[in-house]
């Protein structure tokens, strides 16, 4: 029982950094087009960025404020996001990074003074800080308090007093074996942030020489922001490697899922067959519905996982 509400407070928290992220953006598409109206349930550091960005700072150096206060730190929450659902680690970074953009709605207060408006996005603030915290918390217990060796399968048929109990061959992932076969990503995942940011300033650059229409500037910088996020979301069945296990039941392929240390859903894929195979991964599909087959791709990272595939 206490695993299970630490796995919901750790969910909850999930969902607490996906709303930031989610009312982030739309503050900030308000703020520019000037509707004259935002969310609470966001960071307040992309909203300064914009304001100063229009109201102070001109030019190029506008422009770098933005995306440097604003188009940066969502970018952070929402690879902390994608990432805390392998790594509870990731959620602590999110939560040092919202407790900064609670260090400098504090600066601001003490600059240009405090007005009673502010209450309301201080309890916001306060209440987000919260959840983050124990979502840290709670992830650090489940990791901590991880210990599983295999996994047991009882049989449904017993016989006499005794049931019988059936031990299955589990598939776990194996670190060594995945760089061998390049099925590790996290190197690469590491290595495209910093080209991400580096492609964002040359072309902020490039277009600021040419006098580009800053409307159009944001949106070349925000559509490179999410098209490096398409390409997170293809890459999440090697990011989130480490959270499955594979086994075969009753001639079906099944996984465990594993979050944040505690055994989660089994979930059995009919029919499983290898449509492709490379140094790296297993493209496979399975029947979902009748006449519907879905794609699954299992990356390369599991000794001798071909020994249960269907070709």
């Amino acid at each position: 029982m206490e695993k299970m509400n630490l796995l919901n407070t750790y969910k909850g928290a999930r969902s607490t950094l996906l709303a930031i992220i989610i009312f982030s953006v739309l503050n900030c598409f308000m703020l520019f087009f000037e509707m004259g109206y935002t969310f609470l349930y966001s960071m307040i550091t992309p909203q300064l960025a914009l304001i100063f960005a229009k109201h102070v700072f001109r030019g190029f150096t506008s422009v770098i404020v933005v995306v440097m206060f604003a188009v940066v730190p969502i970018a952070l929450y929402t690879i902390s996001y994608l990432l805390s659902n392998k790594d509870w680690k990731w959620m602590r970074v999110a939560t040092v990074l919202f407790g900064t953009d609670i260090l400098v709605f504090i600066g601001y207060f003490f600059v240009f003074g405090f007005e009673g408006s502010f209450i309301i996005d201080i309890l916001f603030e306060g209440l987000i800080m919260f959840n983050l915290v124990r979502g840290t918390i709670a992830g650090k217990k489940l990791n901590n308090d991880f210990e599983v060796e295999e996994i047991v399968i009882e049989n449904t048929n017993v016989t006499g007093e005794e049931g019988e109990e059936t031990r299955v061959k589990i598939y776990s992932y194996d670190k060594a074996f995945a760089k061998k076969n390049k099925a590790d990503k996290n190197l690469l995942l590491i290595l495209s942030v910093f080209a991400l940011f580096g492609v964002m300033f040359l072309i902020i650059m490039l277009l600021t020489a040419a006098k580009i229409n800053p409307v159009l500037l944001i949106f070349v910088v925000y559509g490179l922001i999410i098209g490096y996020i398409v390409w997170i979301v293809k890459m999440s069945p090697f990011l989130s490697a480490k959270n499955f296990q594979y086994f075969k039941k009753d001639g079906i392929v099944c996984r465990n899922t594993i979050i944040n240390g505690m055994n989660g859903v089994i979930q059995p894929f009919k029919d499983l067959r290898v449509e492709s195979a490379s140094e790296d991964r297993f493209v496979c599909s399975y029947q979902q519905k009748e006449n519907k087959r879905k794609n699954l791709v299992i990356p390369n990272s599991y000794p001798d996982i071909d020994e249960i595939l269907k070709y």
